[in-house]
């Protein structure tokens, strides 16, 4: 049974000469050049993205680009960048191009903006917000919300196999494009995060009551997290994903992807919808990773979220779950997991 995240390589190969150019970087020990740039194509306020569906806000600059291979003739990926006030840029939106993705993975657009109206309107102003840094970073400057981290970490970047001789100089570019020199402090509470939703429900709610310092706090989390989580911690999460083109309704496409389930052997899996045409299928690879408190608060078919008593559910909107969590020690409660029908 396989554990490691799979992320395979994509249509970016590289031509002959310029391959085997980062091969012989990697045989010096050296980091090859990046083998890609980010090249602006849009600029503006809010009003110029209407698919973000997104009310102004004063302040706040957009900016779009195209992350453009040197190997590839048309973008990668399109990332939506927004700053306020001469801050750092927080990334908004992120699309691959590519069959798999490419540095990051991300919700669909719009899921963001209607999580942050949502957040603004139900926690309280000073409730701590714990979610993965991205997100954190994305509410704290669309919701003002009190977050816990508030850097930008650049990781896990999701790198095709060509691009891997040249992982230093990815990481040298992302640092400097995101203004992201993130201090010790910020990595080490982020892996006590990422370790807490790698631990079982009890004990991994008791450290992310430790991290949010013993007070009131709501925990966001995204079917994604679960991808990303598997990039940064293989060894101890088995995740990964296969979108399934809609075929006629869509009771017959979930049963064409059980059937594709069962024959791969995967015990959990979970459905996000992307588009009118396109289902993408979260799946774990192994029994050990369902009982992982990440697990048990996204939906996949072994886990029950409605049914938790701590943490509570108080929002849930596209591949978003919310849940409130109470400071003190509260009995943990859960409906027996089991496949739903």
């Amino acid at each position: 049974m396989r554990r490691v995240a799979p992320v395979a390589g994509i249509g970016l190969a590289a031509g002959g000469a310029l391959l085997l150019g980062w091969i012989g970087w990697a045989v010096l020990g050296l980091s090859s050049p990046p083998p890609y740039h980010y090249t602006l194509v849009a600029e503006g306020g809010v009003g110029k993205f209407p698919e973000l569906g997104m009310k102004d806000q004063a302040g706040l600059a957009l900016k779009k680009y195209e992350v453009r291979a040197d190997s590839a003739g048309k973008p990668v990926a399109t990332a939506l960048v927004a700053a306020k006030g001469g801050g750092a840029p927080v990334l908004l939106s992120w699309e691959n191009s590519t069959a798999e993705p490419v540095l990051r993975l991300g919700p669909a657009v719009g899921e963001l903006t209607t999580l942050a109206a949502a957040v603004a309107r139900h926690a309280p102003g000073q409730s701590r917000i714990l979610a993965w840094w991205d997100t954190s970073r994305q509410l704290q400057l669309l919701a003002g919300s009190n977050v816990v981290f508030e850097e930008n970490l650049v990781a896990p970047l999701l790198l095709p196999p060509p691009w891997r001789a040249a992982e230093k100089s990815i990481v040298s570019l992302e640092r400097d494009f995101w203004r992201a020199p993130a201090s010790a402090r910020t990595e080490r509470q982020f892996a006590e995060f990422a370790d807490a939703m790698l631990s079982d429900l009890p004990a991994g709610l008791e450290k992310l009551r430790r991290l949010a310092g013993g007070t009131e706090a709501y925990v966001v989390v995204h079917i994604t997290d679960a991808y990303r989580l598997g990039a940064l911690y293989p060894a101890r999460f088995g995740v990964g994903f296969k979108d399934f083109r809609m075929a006629g309704q869509v009771h017959g496409t979930i049963n064409g992807v059980k059937s594709w389930l069962k024959k791969e052997g995967y015990p959990a899996y979970a459905v996000e919808r992307r588009d009118d045409t396109t289902v993408r299928v979260h799946f774990l690879t192994d029994k050990a990773s369902t009982r992982t408190l990440a697990a048990q608060l996204l939906p996949f078919d072994t886990s029950t979220p409605l049914a938790l008593d701590a943490p509570r559910i108080v929002y849930q909107h596209g591949g978003y779950w919310v849940y409130k969590l109470s400071p003190g020690a509260r009995k943990v409660e859960t409906a027996a997991a089991g496949p739903r029908p």
